[in-house]
Formats: C-alpha cells, structure tokens, sequence
C-alpha cells in the first residue's frame, strides 16, 4: 500500500543518518495524520459509497455518478492515509520514503492526475511495462498512438492485476485507459 522505493537508495539512508528529534516529530505527525485519512475520512465515506452503489435508486444514474465520486475519494483517503503511515513510521528511522500521493484531484488533465495517484507505482509501471513495451513497438514499426495506446491499456491491467483479480478493478482500468487514450489523440 505504500510507496514504492528501491533498495539501494533505502540501504544507503539506512547506513548513513542517524535519528533525530525533528524526524521523530514529523514521522508521528505524519502517521498522526495518516491513521486520520485512513480510519475518519474513508471509513465515513464506506456507508455512502455502498448505499449510492447498491442500485435501489428511483435515479439510479446520478446516484452511481455520485457513489463513484464518493469512492474515490474513498480510495484516495484510504491508499493515501496507508502512505501517510509508511512514510512517516520510515521517518521516525530516518528514512526518506518518496511522495505518493500529489494532490491528484488537483490536476487538470488524466496524464497528469495519474502521475500524481500512486506515483511510485505508476512510475515504476512506466519504467517497466510501458516503456519497454513501446520500444518493442517502435521497432516493429507500429503508428505511435496505437503503441501509446497498447502499452497504457497494459499498464492499466498490471495496475488492476496489483489491486486484485476483480471484474471492477479491470473494468475501471479500462476506463481510466480509455480516457488517458482519448486524452492522448484530442492533445494536438
């Protein structure tokens, strides 16, 4: 659940810096502020998500429109409240674990919402899936956007395939892949 960091660069801050008063405050603060997100904001969020989900609405869209907003928020409070708490527990050690969450809700496009949700995964999806893929299409020749395109869809499935073996979770990585798609061919 949370970020996602490499070995070598956790090892060398593990052997070189010792603790100190200020990291300790800022790491309790930290999971302070996680354990909030994480058991009042998402968890007050999970009797409103699964009534607007339940499908018993005489207005059954704007309902699911609003239960899919709801959760969300859900997840986002939920994964980023599980980050809060890795980073600052690795704090208190003096371990400087990376961002994962930045501001995603902020953003004004889907590529840029995505590389601030989970940014340490989608990254590490990008280095991985992706730009391997795209490379082995690039030399086969293939038109870029259906490449950009193959290579998103399969970075969305690895994504689901990391959050579970569930229809919902592949059926919403189709969709984010789809609107990241159709960000790619409306950008000029």
């Amino acid at each position: 659940m949370g970020p996602i960091a490499s070995l070598p660069n956790v090892e060398k801050e593990i052997s070189t810096k010792k603790e100190t008063e200020a990291n300790i405050y800022y790491g309790l603060n930290r999971i302070l502020l996680g354990l909030f997100k994480k058991l009042v904001l998402a968890e007050s969020l999970v009797t409103y998500v699964s009534s607007a989900l339940d499908f018993k609405d005489a207005y059954p869209v704007l309902t699911i429109l609003s239960g899919a907003c709801l959760y969300a928020l859900q997840l986002y409070f939920d994964f980023s409240g599980y980050c809060d708490i890795a980073i600052g527990a690795s704090a208190i050690w003096n371990i400087n674990l990376p961002e994962n969450f930045n501001f995603p809700f902020q953003q004004k496009t889907w590529a840029a919402f995505w590389k601030s949700w989970h940014s340490t995964l989608t990254n590490w999806l990008w280095q991985y899936i992706f730009m391997p893929f795209y490379l082995f299409f690039s030399r086969r020749k293939v038109n870029k956007l259906l490449a950009q395109v193959i290579c998103i869809v399969l970075v969305f499935g690895c994504m689901a395939f990391f959050n579970g073996i569930k229809s919902g979770f592949f059926i919403s990585a189709l969709l984010y892949a789809l609107f990241l798609s159709l960000f790619i061919f409306s950008d000029p």
